[in-house]
């Protein structure tokens, strides 16, 4: 089942406090309230709503249904974003990654949902990352000609052939009859 949209849309808004928070702690913030916060999350969700438009626009002027870098490339400079100083920031020595295993969220859980959730929130993460992957039946070793540096085959219910149809009837009443 789908998820309802106001559940997307605050799991959004959740990525989004991470973020921000994130960008804070960078820049050594040693907090923030919450209606600054909420500000920056309007503005930085703003901001990659008129991308992402700007993008889309690219995309159907160059009458194609799909998106590309070139597309996000002309929206970020139409908007003003300096493309050669984007790769300088994406290294920086301060960085803070947020999605690895090992990140310190509680340095961003402060900002974002205050004290009292804190040890709820590590608690979560602490089992979230506890959870092994699904896997469904046995993994192939690789043949003999493939090399080892290429990752391993994906579990077997991904590619081994499944029929999704039924064979064709030759006898019109027994169709007839199936169809009822």
């Amino acid at each position: 089942t789908a998820l309802p949209i106001y559940e997307i849309s605050t799991a959004k808004r959740r990525a989004l406090y991470v973020a921000v928070a994130a960008l804070c702690t960078e820049i050594d913030f040693g907090g923030a309230e919450k209606a600054a916060l909420e500000t920056l999350v309007e503005m930085l969700q703003s901001y990659l709503s008129e991308v992402g438009r700007s993008a889309r626009q690219y995309t159907e002027l160059s009458a194609r249904s799909v998106g590309n870098l070139n597309d996000v490339r002309m929206a970020l400079t139409e908007m003003g974003a300096d493309l050669n100083s984007l790769e300088t920031y994406s290294r920086r020595p301060k960085r803070m990654k947020v999605n690895d295993q090992g990140a310190d969220l509680s340095k961003m859980v402060k900002y974002s949902l205050g004290k009292e959730r804190e040890n709820e929130i590590r608690e979560k993460s602490a089992q979230a990352a506890a959870i092994a992957p699904l896997k469904v039946g046995d993994r192939r070793p690789h043949p003999d000609h493939v090399p080892s540096y290429l990752p391993e085959f994906p579990d077997p219910h991904t590619f081994i052939k499944t029929p999704a149809y039924r064979k064709p009837c030759g006898d019109y009443q027994e169709q007839v009859q199936f169809e009822r």
